[in-house]
């Protein structure tokens, strides 16, 4: 029986220290809102209509590595799907701010 909770103690480890990798960070409002900006801009949309087996940790991992890793894939992730209480458009106010930063740019926000 030792052995065995040992096996079982040295196994469960490993499997802790990944899902703690894995947490996400919390993104600062100006991270949310560049999120914001890529999807209102129609770059999200773009990259899924270019590669339609794209899947979204895939674009998020994109979005770290141009962030240079200042934005983390896992936090990035749920701020693409549009049911998520993360997505940076939920109201008309919040489409109201990214167009304005977008019109300033000369970019013609997306259409619905």
């Amino acid at each position: 029986k030792i052995i065995t909770l040992l096996i079982f103690e040295i196994t469960k480890q490993p499997k802790q220290l990944q899902s703690d990798e894995l947490e996400t960070e919390p993104l600062t409002k100006k991270q949310v809102q560049k999120i914001g900006l890529l999807i209102r801009s129609g770059i999200i949309d773009y990259l899924r209509e270019k590669n339609p087996n794209i899947k979204d940790n895939q674009i998020a991992g994109f979005i770290s590595l141009i962030s240079d890793g200042t934005m983390k894939k896992e936090s990035i992730n749920p701020n693409l799907k549009k049911d998520n209480k993360n997505y940076p458009i939920k109201n008309q106010q919040d489409k109201n701010d990214l167009d304005y930063i977008l019109k300033k740019y000369g970019i013609s926000p997306q259409s619905e």
